[in-house]
């Protein structure tokens, strides 16, 4: 039983710190703690898609009144907004749909806050938003998965 209360914590944990600071934090997370990166994974992955259509529906729905998500929805929107003012964000947009999935897969740099901003710009309906997201969230995902690897064999 304590052991799997261990578990639950370290998940827990894990989630937190990945919606607080994304990919790197929780794959910085997991590495310290020795957890299976496999595993890591794939809840983070499940976190990202849950986020991304709670992003994509923060920012088609106005919440003006509710604390929590007037914060969530100014920091959705001051995505976008640096994405317009970017010279990246300015090449993203001219690549078109292949800049969601580009600026959701980048390390340290996107996300799925960019990328849904980014498709909220480009106007995409929300099937091609998700498409593109989350796939651009799992090569990232890939990417950390890789390079968390990479660390643990240096160690």
């Amino acid at each position: 039983m304590n052991e799997w209360f261990h578990i639950l914590t370290n998940y827990g944990l894990l989630l937190f710190i990945q919606l607080a600071l994304g990919k790197k934090g929780a794959f910085l997370y997991a590495v310290f703690l020795g957890m299976n990166l496999y595993l890591v994974s794939v809840v983070i992955v499940a976190s990202d898609l849950l986020l991304m259509v709670f992003v994509n529906r923060l920012l088609q729905v106005t919440m003006n009144r509710v604390f929590p998500f007037t914060v969530l929805r100014n920091k959705a929107i001051k995505a976008e907004e640096k994405l317009k003012a970017s010279t990246w964000g300015d090449k993203l947009i001219r690549v078109g749909q292949a800049g969601t999935l580009i600026v959701t897969a980048i390390p340290f740099a996107g996300g799925v806050w960019s990328g849904i901003a980014l498709a909220k710009i480009l106007q995409l309906s929300n099937k091609q938003a998700y498409w593109l997201t989350g796939i651009g969230s799992v090569i990232g995902c890939i990417i950390f998965l890789f390079a968390a690897m990479g660390i643990i064999k240096l160690i």
